[in-house]
This record gives structure tokens, C-alpha cells and sequence, in this order.
């Protein structure tokens, strides 16, 4: 059972912290994905689970062994780079099997587990060519393949895709995703490429200055983000966030952005209504919550004038100024003004958030009020 597990992982480079106390249980056959800022402390902790960067506190523990003091090659994982670092004289074949050979496989095994590994990737009819006759998706699916020949406990994966179009990413997630479901071996993934987190992920672990955010399911992260952080992080566009307060009216509680939008306080926020006055808040809310007019409850009509339009085929993104702050709305192509006009939105507030300005978390919603 190729679990993995890190307790208090910390590393300091001269002085600074760039991984702080980091805490993940991963279970075996799990699909992990580290994903945060450039500089956040992804790669360094995956580069100290495949021993290749040293700690400076903490424990790592695979498969229940720990291996503080294990060399890389004795770890039982396999780590596959953003650069494909394929051997340029060597075909594809020799690629793959290189680490087996080093090991002293006998050759008859070695071939078995090639010609398994090449069927799995789709590259039976290219093991014979050189790393310069291949696109780059194919030069990833043979990087992939030399992780996979060994049959390790554990793949590591560091932002493999990055080097590749856009149209090319979108295949190679699918590529990976299958690979997970054939192979059902532990994964643990980084990126900086929250699209990448949310499609290819059993749970995401979201990083920011050497911390966990927070850790989930993609769209448990995506529907109930715990920081302010994860909340603009994960989604694009990023969540909307707007100052604003609390007010009572009579009887009623409403969140106030500005002099002429004042919202029903949602019926989630309730059962802790009185403790919203008077407190440093902002209202965060998504571009797809906010939409062209439509017949429902729990939702808020209000105008706006339109700063900006961005067609996107299937729908069109609407930027607006609201409270002093730009903002998204996501709309059909049908309903988009041009810019300069005024509109109508509709906001669904049974899906906002409410954030605590001084400590930039979330403020718990209670469903059930």
C-alpha cells in the first residue's frame, strides 16, 4: 500500500522558510495535486518526498517507512520533470528502458514491461524513433513512460505540461487522467495551473507562502473555499470581492455595497446575523452567480453600466465597476450591451460568501439556518 504521509515537513533556505510545517495524509491510489503561486513551496516539497532536496524539519513517510535518511534511487518513487530530460541519442525504446538496464532487469522482462508501458501511452508504432522526431506530447508520453516502466509506489509529477500549447494541455490531462485509471498507483502532482488542479485531482492541496490553504475534493475547494486566497485562486475568472457591511433595517438584515445595491442577507448567513454588524467585511461572489436577468428565488436584480465585454462563444464576460471595485459577470452572448451601456444583472446570493476583512477567512455559512 503505496500511501504517503508528511508530518511537520519544513524546509529554510539561509533563514527564510520556504516550506512551513506541512501536514498531508495521501492515500494509496490517490491523485494529489500541489498547486499555488510561483514561489509558494510546491516543487521544494515535492523535490524533498523524492529526497533530492534535503529538509530542514519534519518527517516523510512512504508506504508506513519512513525515509528522512533514504536514499532517492531506494524510495520506490518515480518522478517525471517540467523539461523532459530524454536521452537525445537514444530512441524511444532506449528512453524507457534505461533505468531498467541500470538495474540489471533481464532483458526479457525489460522488453515485456517496455512494449506494456508503450501500449498504455500510444507509442507502439514510435519506439524506434529519436527524441527529435517526436512532437512534444509525445515527447512527455515517453518521459511519462520511463516513470512508469519501473512500477515505482509512487509517481511524482512537477509541472510537466507547463511546456506545451494550450491546445496540447487539454490532451495530456485526459492522457493522465487515463493512465491514473489504468495504472492505480499513488500520484502526487504539482502545478501552478488551477484549471490543471481542478480536472485532474482526487483532492487538491492548495499552497500559498509555504503553507496549506486548504485541503479538499476540487469542488468542495471550488463551492467552500476557507480563505480569501483559495477563493481568488482557484476559479477563472477569479471570485469577485466587493467592501461591504452588514446592516439592520427594521427586522431585516441586508449586505450593503454601496448607497444603491443592498442585498438580502442569505438565509445561510442567519443564524449568526447579529454578529455581522459593524464588522470589516467583504462580499465575495463568482462571474457564473452573476448572470442576464432570470426567473428564481434568491436572486437580486441591480443595474450596472458595462466597462468592458469579452466574448467567449458560448458566453460572454462582462466586466462593471461596483462599490469602487471591477467586476465579472458571465452572461449569454445574447444578452451582452456593448460597453458604455447600462444593463441589468441578476446575482444568485444563495452562493456568495462574506469574508472577515481583518483576517481575510471566510465567515462560516450554516445551510441548515
Amino acid at each position: 500500500m503505496a500511501n504517503v504521509r508528511l508530518v511537520g515537513l519544513t524546509k529554510k533556505f539561509d533563514g527564510n522558510t520556504v516550506v512551513d510545517n506541512v501536514d498531508v495524509d495521501i492515500e494509496h491510489g490517490e491523485f494529489i495535486v500541489l498547486v499555488g503561486p510561483s514561489g509558494c513551496g510546491k516543487s521544494t516539497t515535492l523535490r524533498m518526498i523524492a529526497g533530492l532536496e534535503d529538509m530542514t524539519e519534519g518527517k516523510i513517510m512512504i508506504s508506513d517507512r519512513t525515509v528522512n535518511l533514504i536514499q532517492p534511487k531506494d524510495r520506490d518513487v518515480a518522478m517525471v520533470f517540467q523539461n523532459y530530460a530524454l536521452y537525445p541519442h537514444m530512441n524511444v525504446y532506449k528512453n524507457i528502458s534505461i533505468s531498467l538496464s541500470m538495474r540489471g532487469v533481464d532483458k526479457t522482462e525489460i522488453d515485456k514491461r517496455v512494449k506494456e508501458t508503450a501500449a498504455i501511452l500510444g507509442l507502439e508504432n514510435l519506439l524506434y524513433r529519436l527524441p527529435k522526431q517526436l512532437s512534444g506530447g509525445q515527447r512527455q508520453r515517453v518521459a511519462m513512460g520511463r516513470a512508469i516502466v519501473r512500477q515505482p509506489a509512487v509517481f511524482l509529477f512537477d509541472e510537466p505540461l507547463s511546456n506545451l500549447d494550450a491546445k496540447l494541455r487539454v490532451q495530456m490531462r485526459t492522457e493522465i487522467k487515463k493512465i491514473h485509471q489504468r495504472v492505480s498507483t499513488t500520484i502526487i502532482y504539482v502545478t501552478h495551473d488551477q484549471t490543471e488542479a481542478m480536472t485532474l485531482a482526487d483532492r487538491i492541496v492548495v499552497m500559498n507562502e509555504g503553507k496549506i490553504e486548504q485541503i479538499g475534493a476540487p469542488q468542495d475547494i471550488y463551492d467552500h473555499p476557507k480563505t480569501k486566497f483559495v477563493a481568488s485562486f482557484i476559479g477563472s475568472p477569479s471570485m469577485n470581492f466587493v467592501g461591504c457591511e452588514v446592516v439592520k433595517k427594521g427586522h431585516s438584515y441586508f449586505i450593503k455595497l454601496d448607497e444603491n445595491v443592498m442585498i438580502p442577507l442569505p438565509k445561510q448567513y442567519h443564524a449568526e446575523k447579529d454578529a455581522l454588524l459593524d464588522r470589516d467585511l467583504e462580499f465575495g461572489f463568482r462571474p457564473e452567480h452573476v448572470t442576464e436577468p432570470r426567473s428564481s428565488v434568491d436572486r437580486h436584480k441591480f443595474n450596472v453600466t458595462v466597462d468592458v465585454l469579452e466574448p467567449l462563444g458560448n458566453d460572454t464576460m462582462v466586466y462593471f465597476t461596483l462599490a469602487g471595485r471591477s467586476c465579472c459577470a458571465r452572461v449569454s452572448p445574447e444578452y451582452a450591451a456593448e460597453a458604455g451601456r447600462g444593463i441589468e444583472l441578476d446575482l444568485d446570493f444563495a452562493k456568495v460568501h462574506l469574508l472577515d476583512g481583518v483576517t481575510n477567512r471566510i465567515v462560516p455559512a450554516y445551510n441548515n439556518a
